[in-house]
């Protein structure tokens, strides 16, 4: 049959949306490089006012009251003033305050491993369960395996995310600054699921299997 790895980003059961007051969730909806989506804040000289200008770059899916329209977007809003304003010291000594480390690490992890080209930027949700703490999450993962997002079979296995052409939004301040500042985290976090979830058997058997 015909498949492919996209879960619809509006499919809240299939995540475990459940919890209307508390849960929120955005989606990336643009690949920018300059822009909010890659976590730089507004100013007075983007040419847009405050809230368009998020908007411009952030869906939000979750929760149905928020998603329809009303919504002040501040707990994003936090988080990309802090990605970008804060110093070296305190996004490494802060940086669980604002994300889940682990899913970070592992979502960065999985962008490299699988060549996802598409999604450091648009094809990554946001959700947060108290406002504050924020975990990425997958959605849309056509673009991996070497596809790009018109399903042509394009890249090769030795991708790397500073060629120039290849992964979208490596610009991203937040990316950026997880690279440089968590280099050894990543290498072990790295070597740990090498050792189970990113097996070429395992990797295979979710391919193949399931």
């Amino acid at each position: 049959g015909v498949y492919n790895f996209n879960l619809d980003r509006y499919s809240t059961k299939s995540y475990g949306y459940t919890d209307e007051n508390n849960t929120l969730v955005y989606e990336i909806s643009a690949n920018s490089d300059t822009t909010a989506g890659a976590f730089y804040p507004w100013t007075e000289d983007s040419g847009k006012d405050e809230l368009s200008y998020y908007k411009s770059d952030f869906e939000c899916l979750y929760p149905p009251t928020r998603a329809a329209g009303n919504d002040n977007m501040s707990e994003l809003i936090r988080l990309i003033e802090w990605v970008n304003n804060s110093s070296d010291e305190d996004f490494k000594d802060n940086i669980s305050n604002y994300f889940n480390l682990e899913y970070l690490l592992r979502y960065y992890l999985y962008v490299y491993v699988f060549g996802a080209v598409d999604s450091l930027g648009k094809n990554m949700k946001l959700m947060t369960a108290d406002g504050l703490k924020w975990y990425p999450q997958v959605y849309d993962a056509d673009t991996t395996i070497g596809l790009d997002n018109t399903g042509f079979l394009k890249f090769d296995m030795d991708i790397e995310m500073g060629d120039e052409g290849v992964f979208n939004t490596t610009g991203s301040k937040l990316w950026q600054r997880i690279v440089l500042l968590f280099q050894d985290d990543l290498k072990r976090e790295y070597a740990l699921m090498r050792q189970d979830r990113f097996t070429v058997e395992n990797i295979m058997k979710y391919l193949y299997d399931e």
